[in-house]
């Protein structure tokens, strides 16, 4: 909550599904997006359940990209936190 747990780089390389190399992406994103990034880019079905992600396979493949998502909130240990 304090900027060490909430502002951390997430260093991704799959060849054969991300074309981006060596580029950044200060899009912020959480790990909520993980999941449905991985099955974007896996070719896999979504889940009949819905997930609270959204895909980064967008911000990987176009650096001007963004998210649909409002805010990233969340609360931990007593401590509330958003970033919008």
């Amino acid at each position: 909550m304090h900027e060490g747990g909430i502002s951390t780089p997430l260093i991704a390389h799959w060849p054969a599904g991300i074309t981006a190399n060596g580029e950044l992406r200060r899009t912020p994103a959480h790990v909520i997006d993980i999941v449905p990034t991985v099955l974007e880019l896996a070719g896999a079905p979504k889940p009949r359940q819905v997930l609270d992600g959204e895909s980064l396979v967008k911000l990987f493949r176009d650096p001007d990209a963004k998210l649909q998502r409002a805010a990233i909130c969340q609360h931990f240990s007593g401590y509330l936190g958003a970033r919008r």
